[in-house]
């Protein structure tokens, strides 16, 4: 009800007498009326203003919480720990063999100037002894088998392929004795180049090649070739200087041990006429351990 309806019940209802109105009202000097407050009206007595409720104040209580399910859980459980280990031990050692070389093995080189350098490792070795003669071979593939080498020096009947024998660049090594005394010491050394005691050669498979079946100079066999124009090449030498500074016949026939170290060698290239004969320098010392290898009875060693 605006101010002028109100104004209007008040000249209905109360007397016009000026500044007498009833309680709670006011005198209007220039309506000459008595004016309840607005959401009031005069009683009907005419004595007071009366009725209407309290100001609608648009109900500011807005139930202003907040909390309106905010509560997001922010914690989303990222878990940023993404197992980054990505094992980066990705086993980088590029030789095939397990486990690593022996330690104190025969570990050195050898080294053809400006032509080829090999490894000569003892990652396995054979042996056997029999009427004042032992042989041994040492292979620098970790998987070489007694028979493989037994094969290979002629106890088979026809050529046998000698890849399981042989890693690229790496030399394996034959050491023959007469009569060994496995008495020697740094000392008293026994000299390679002394051939009535000890004969030590060497087979290097060098370059990028395989063994192939093939007749080359009218002897059929397995070669280390590779394809036209590839540095494939294969080196046989003889040790001209170097010393054995220790042996032993093992116990039980389970094999020898020896020390060696070789500094130099004279060889050639058997199937390459371009490079023929070459020398070569050696380096490293240690211990070739060989197990015992019957199968070396039926070797050419021993015929």
């Amino acid at each position: 009800m605006d101010r002028l309806a109100i104004a209007l019940l008040g000249l209905a209802a109360l007397p016009a007498c000026g500044s007498k109105c009833p309680e709670g009202a006011t005198f209007n000097d220039e309506a000459q009326t008595c004016e309840c407050p607005a959401g009031t009206s005069p009683t009907t007595d005419g004595s007071s203003c009366e009725g209407g409720e309290p100001p609608d104040s648009g109900d500011t209580d807005a139930d202003t919480d907040t909390d309106i399910g905010t509560d997001a859980d922010t914690d989303v459980d990222a878990d940023t720990d993404a197992d980054t280990d990505a094992d980066t031990d990705a086993d980088t050692d590029t030789d095939t063999d397990t486990g690593g070389l022996p330690a104190g093995a025969l570990d050195g080189e050898l080294i053809i100037q400006g032509l080829y350098e090999g490894e000569v490792q003892a990652w396995t070795a054979f042996s056997f002894e029999k009427s004042g003669t032992m042989v041994m071979y040492m292979s620098g593939e970790a998987g070489a088998t007694c028979q493989a080498v037994a094969d290979h020096l002629g106890a088979s009947e026809t050529p046998v392929d000698p890849s399981s024998l042989f890693v690229a660049d790496r030399c394996n090594l034959v050491l023959k004795f007469e009569n060994p005394t496995y008495a020697w010491t740094e000392a008293a050394p026994l000299d390679v180049t002394d051939l009535t005691k000890v004969i030590v050669s060497a087979e290097c498979p060098f370059g990028d090649g395989a063994f192939t079946e093939d007749t080359i100079g009218g002897q059929a066999g397995w070669y280390w070739q590779g394809a036209a124009g590839s540095d494939a090449a294969w080196y046989t030498a003889t040790a001209t200087d170097g010393v054995v500074t220790a042996g032993e016949r093992l116990a039980d026939s389970a094999g020898h041990t020896v020390d060696v170290n070789v500094d130099g060698w004279s060889g050639r290239f058997p199937q390459d006429t371009d490079l023929g004969d070459a020398r070569a320098r050696g380096t490293g010392r240690g211990t070739i351990s060989a197990t015992w290898c019957a199968a070396l009875e039926d070797s050419t060693y021993f015929q």
